[in-house]
């Protein structure tokens, strides 16, 4: 696994919970977020989200984030943080 240094920003395009009966967000979870840089999708993991202070849902959020670049090549968005919105306004 390799973590590019810059951070990225984006709005989460889409969230899937485990279990849509258990509003709680666990490793299974699952989305992804659309880059304000280069308008691609990366994918989301749901353990990226445990334990935040968010309610859900999650989608429209946004967040700022670093690519991952796994071994076998994929490409997902890592070290989630929610954005401020106050400094948009």
């Amino acid at each position: 696994m390799e973590q590019q240094r810059n951070r990225h920003t984006g709005i989460i395009a889409s969230f899937q919970l485990e279990d849509p009966d258990w509003p709680v967000i666990t490793p299974a979870a699952k989305g992804t977020v659309r880059s304000a840089l280069d308008n691609n999708l990366y994918d989301l993991r749901g353990l990226d989200f445990m334990g935040m202070e968010r309610l859900l849902p999650l989608v429209g959020v946004r967040i700022s984030f670093v690519l991952v670049r796994w071994n076998d090549g994929k490409v997902t968005a890592g070290d989630i943080r929610l954005e401020n919105r106050g400094r948009d306004a």
